[in-house]
C-alpha cells in the first residue's frame, strides 16, 4: 500500500467517524463536558492515539467544545488568570498544536470578556457601597453633630 491509499484510508476513516459523531453530537459533548476526554475515550473504546486526536478535533473544531467548558467552569479559569497562571490553560484545555489557533483566540476573547465583566462588577459593587455608607442614615446622624 502506497502512502497515498494510506492517507486516503485515513481520511476516509476519520470522515465516517465525524459522521457518526454528528448524529450524537449533543450527548457526546456534555458527556465530554461532564467526565472529561479521557471518560469519553474510555466509554467511546477508542482503540489508538490517532482516533483519539480525531474525537478530540471534532470537539474542538467542529463543535468548539472549549468555549462551552469556559462558558461553564468560568470562575475557575478567571481564578487561574488571576492568580497569575494564564500561561496554563492553553495546555490545561489541550489546545497546544498550531492547527487549534484560531479556537485558543476565541476562548482568550471569551475569558477576557469575562474578566473585563468582573472587574466591572467589582467596581460597581464598590461604588454601591461607597454610595450606601455616603447616603446612610449613621452619617447623617453625624453630619448633624458637626
Amino acid at each position: 500500500m502506497d502512502n497515498y491509499s494510506y492517507l486516503s484510508e485515513k481520511q476516509a476513516i476519520k470522515t465516517a467517524l465525524w459522521k457518526d459523531l454528528e448524529k450524537y453530537s449533543e450527548d457526546v459533548l456534555e458527556f465530554y463536558l461532564q467526565n472529561g476526554f479521557d471518560n469519553l475515550a474510555i466509554m467511546l473504546r477508542l482503540p489508538d492515539d490517532w482516533s483519539r486526536r480525531v474525537v478530540f478535533d471534532y470537539l474542538m473544531i467542529e463543535k468548539k467544545a472549549v468555549l462551552s467548558c469556559i462558558r461553564r467552569n468560568k470562575v475557575y479559569f478567571l481564578r487561574v488568570i488571576s492568580e497569575g497562571n494564564g500561561k496554563l490553560l492553553r495546555p490545561m484545555l489541550g489546545l497546544k498544536a498550531s492547527k487549534y489557533d484560531l479556537l485558543w483566540k476565541e476562548a482568550l476573547d471569551l475569558l477576557n470578556l469575562y474578566f473585563v465583566e468582573r472587574k466591572v462588577d467589582d467596581k460597581l459593587f464598590n461604588l454601591s457601597l461607597e454610595k450606601f455608607f455616603e447616603n446612610s442614615i449613621l452619617n447623617e446622624k453625624y453630619r448633624q453633630i458637626d
